[in-house]
């Protein structure tokens, strides 16, 4: 069913309040201008925010999903952090200087310690996204008014669960562009080389720079291939010809117990309408870092996405596309930062036969 615009109930409006008044009608042009503002309330069930119009029940409905389709690997690697406006400052956690011991006793009458984000401190700035989904009229003639409210829904929930596949790839490409990886590791089609070896090092090292020991790695499925390969992973586990080498006991043998992860989200490497490519979205790459959940900008973490609304739902909204559609649109903004370069350590991985 099509809601009338604001613009011409407020029309109406001022016709049936200026027609009373010339009939000599008062009370009756009071009651109405008393009850207009209710009457455009009910009229249009939307909320509007900053000029776009939104719809209240899709909108809560969105909320109420959107912790159900989150990506479990974007949000570990670069979490939600809820600021109260678009544009802020934070806290990098680019140097030792932010890991330091700070001393937190004070003397009688003296001055506390302070930590102090200094006007250099790094800006985020959080980019408009929104996106689309057509109901066709053909869809609205079959379901009936009935089915509308079902059908709307069912559009909101693919909206969702597609962004939220779509933010995974967003977040690592902020990793591959924002880190870099450490020189001399990564060569595992070396035969000589200690993939082990390797992961402890950047391990301990991510370990002492940050002094935390609460580490997650994250192994895209190429990189794992290529360990499972290798001849000196495989002294590590007797018997590895019928037991698999899987993430889990990999993480055994390492210097510290840390929390394993594969990326295996696949995505295509050509634009629309070419042949694809299929890849995952993490690479040859392994990735072992820092990360607070449900952080602040002043927590460390080695990224960050900086969001007005938990979920990423800013709205949610219905616009007219004629003559055939109309659109169902959720909108929402983001910045994913790297918002602390010793939270991380990656190595690039060589693949291929090893020799």
């Amino acid at each position: 069913m099509k809601q009338l615009p604001n613009r011409l109930i407020g029309i109406a409006i001022v016709f049936a309040i200026a027609t009373a008044i010339a009939f000599h009608q008062p009370l009756v042009a009071a009651v109405i201008a008393f009850c207009a503002p209710t009457a455009l309330a009910f009229a249009q069930p939307t909320l509007g925010i900053k000029g776009i119009s939104y719809d209240v029940q899709l909108t809560n409905f969105a909320h109420g999903i959107a912790p159900d389709f989150s990506s479990a690997l974007a949000e570990l690697m670069a979490p939600q952090c809820i600021v109260p406006a678009a544009f802020g400052q934070y806290i990098a956690f680019d140097d030792d200087e932010a890991f330091r011991f700070i001393e937190t006793r004070r003397a009688l009458g003296g001055d506390m310690a302070m930590i102090d984000l200094p006007s250099s401190a790094p800006q985020f700035a959080c980019d408009p996204h929104a996106l689309g989904i057509a109901t066709d009229t053909f869809e609205a003639d079959r379901v009936g008014d009935a089915g509308m409210p079902m059908l709307r829904e069912a559009k909101v929930r693919t909206l969702i669960s597609r962004n939220a596949l779509s933010r995974e790839q967003r977040v690592f490409k902020a990793y591959s562009d924002g880190t870099t990886a450490e020189a001399g590791l990564g060569v595992w089609t070396d035969v000589d080389v200690d993939p082990i070896a390797e992961l402890d090092q950047i391990i301990s090292d991510l370990a002492i720079q940050t002094g935390q020991s609460r580490i997650d790695l994250v192994m895209g499925l190429e990189a794992l291939r290529q360990l499972r390969l290798h001849p000196n992973v495989k002294k590590y586990f007797p018997g590895a010809e019928v037991m698999a080498i899987t993430p889990q006991r990999i993480v055994q043998v390492t210097i510290l117990p840390v929390t394993p992860h594969v990326g295996v989200l696949p995505v295509a490497l050509q634009k629309t309408g070419k042949a694809a490519t299929k890849a995952t979205v993490v690479g040859a790459k392994v990735y072992a870092l820092i990360s607070q959940p449900n952080p602040s900008p002043f927590d460390p973490s080695a990224a960050k996405t900086f969001t007005t609304r938990r979920g990423q739902v800013d709205g949610v909204g219905t616009v007219e596309r004629p003559p055939f559609a109309e659109v169902n649109f959720v909108a929402w903004s983001e910045d994913i930062k790297i918002t602390g370069s010793k939270c991380v350590k990656r190595i690039d991985v060589t693949t291929g036969p090893i020799s």
